[in-house]
């Protein structure tokens, strides 16, 4: 759970970072577009995490010891 609230945190900072970057920028011409491009792949990454998660440790349940979905 700690692990949690620092990646939380350290995603929010990036975010944060980014995003002042972005807006000292003079120009927003494809900002519209750029960013619904990205929310598509990532919507499209997890999507197919969900059903074929990668075998490592982030994706371990451990309460039915598996990697893949369990359906009740």
């Amino acid at each position: 759970m700690v692990f949690t609230f620092i990646l939380l945190f350290i995603a929010i900072l990036f975010g944060q970072y980014i995003g002042s970057y972005v807006i000292q920028e003079e120009q927003y011409k494809y900002m519209d577009f750029i960013s619904i491009i990205l929310l598509l792949i990532l919507l499209i990454v997890n999507g197919y995490l969900t059903y074929y998660p990668i075998k490592n440790f982030l994706f371990w349940d451990p309460e039915h010891e598996t990697y893949e979905k369990v359906l009740k």
